[in-house]
C-alpha cells in the first residue's frame, strides 16, 4: 500500500510549489473580483446597460413620433 502511495505522490511537485500555486490562484481570483466590482461601481451613467436601453427606446419613440 505504501508503495502505491509513494508512486502517486512521487508525481506531485514539492509542497512549497503547491502552496505557491494556491496562493497565486487565490490572489489572481481576488484581484479579478475587486477589478470587476470596482469597474461596475465607477461606471458613468451613460455606460450602464439599463440607461443605454432606455435611450434606445426613447430614440425609437422620437423617430416614430416625427
Amino acid at each position: 500500500m505504501e508503495e502505491i502511495i509513494d508512486r502517486v505522490l512521487g508525481f506531485l511537485p514539492h509542497r512549497s510549489t503547491i502552496w505557491s500555486a494556491i496562493i497565486l490562484a487565490l490572489s489572481i481570483g481576488t484581484a479579478q473580483y475587486v477589478y470587476h466590482t470596482l469597474s461596475e461601481i465607477f461606471l458613468l451613467p451613460w455606460q450602464k446597460q439599463e440607461n443605454q436601453h432606455m435611450r434606445k427606446t426613447n430614440l425609437s419613440k422620437e423617430k416614430s413620433g416625427d
